[in-house]
């Protein structure tokens, strides 16, 4: 079976998650692939810059958790969650991707998701990183 690693840069600001409007894919979270040998840490920091245009230096990133997601017999993906707290960006603003075959030159329109309130319209993998998030920044505060 085949591994494929990805990385999900969450960037919390004032309690709601960086999201955006994919214009195939619907709403989604920054996330891509870890390039061979590629440190998670850096692709995460990577796929944030190359997805939203958010430039970071990695301070203060925590790592949240992992799931997996199984493809038939043939392939699994690993989803490593990261959080980059974050503080001074726009409501929203329009970023053209970079980086991917798949989504370069696309215009993903980003907002803040509230954690507070029910993510709607996200596919199931999504839903699970939002969860695991909550649940790590609910560990944090008590």
């Amino acid at each position: 079976m085949k591994t494929i690693l990805k990385v999900v840069p969450c960037v919390v600001q004032n309690f709601s998650l960086l999201c955006f409007y994919h214009p195939t894919e619907g709403n989604q979270i920054p996330k891509g692939t870890v390039n061979k040998a590629e440190p998670l840490i850096a692709a995460a920091i990577r796929e944030l810059e190359e997805e939203s245009g958010i430039v970071h230096d990695g301070k203060d990133v925590e790592s949240v958790g992992k799931f997996q997601i199984f493809f038939d017999d043939t392939e699994c993906h690993i989803w490593n969650i990261f959080l980059f707290p974050s503080t001074g960006h726009p409501k929203s603003w329009s970023h053209i991707a970079t980086g991917s075959l798949d989504e370069e030159g696309l215009k993903f329109v980003y907002f803040w998701q509230p954690l507070l309130k029910k993510a709607k319209e996200f596919s199931d993998p999504y839903i699970r990183v939002i969860e695991i998030l909550k649940d790590h920044l609910k560990s944090k505060t008590q």
